[in-house]
């Protein structure tokens, strides 16, 4: 049964302590790390997790170690008073993202305008995306690796759901070399429909 959470320090506890699942019944007015070596699954239940205020940059969910599942309905706002408004980042341990809406639209950089990360991964850092939408400021890189991570193998984006605002999720140019990056996993394909708001591309089985 998912324990109720209504606050990011009742969340940041859960995560410091064993773990388990919660469900949102609140908006979050501040940003989590887990550092714990334990397995969280957070349902987003309709809610908001934004903190405009952010100085630190590290993202709205930030996993050095440890499992975290992010299930549901709900948006993740990384938008921040800092140079870059990530949603998402894993620097080691493992995030599972089966729904939400991730964003950071409206980042601001005096030093770097032209690139915002909305989902990262660093050093040993494993993300696995099956669904949810995503939408950055800047689209070519909703999704992107450490360059020395990325380049070893350590650090890891698989992609195998999800619908992506403006960016081909298996033709990313955000790596280091000539050659594009598919993060999307084997099996699975890109479609894509445009609106009045430009390119949506989503990831589906292959038939």
């Amino acid at each position: 049964m998912n324990e109720p959470v209504t606050s990011a320090a009742e969340l940041q506890e859960i995560m410091n302590g064993e773990g388990g699942s919660v469900v949102l019944n609140a908006d979050l007015d501040r940003f989590v790390t887990l550092n714990n070596d334990v397995e969280v699954t957070v349902d987003l239940n309709g809610k908001r997790v934004e903190y405009l205020a952010d100085t630190a940059g590290n993202g709205a969910f930030y996993v050095i170690q440890g499992t975290l599942n992010l299930t549901g309905d709900g948006v993740v706002n990384g938008l921040g008073n800092n140079d870059w408004s990530m949603a998402v980042w894993s620097s080691g341990g493992t995030i599972n993202i089966s729904g939400g809406y991730y964003t950071n639209v409206g980042a601001y950089s005096e030093e770097d305008g032209e690139h915002f990360d909305l989902i990262y991964a660093s050093n040993n850092g494993t993300i696995n995306i099956s669904g949810g939408t995503f939408r950055c400021e800047t689209p070519k890189w909703t999704l992107n690796l450490h360059d020395p991570a990325g380049q070893a193998g350590t650090a890891k984006i698989v992609v195998t759901g999800g619908t992506f605002f403006e960016f081909d999720p298996s033709n990313a140019d955000t790596e280091r070399g000539e050659e594009t990056t598919n993060f999307v996993a084997a099996g699975y394909k890109v479609v894509s429909y445009t609106d009045e708001e430009g390119t949506w591309y989503t990831v589906v089985p292959e038939e």
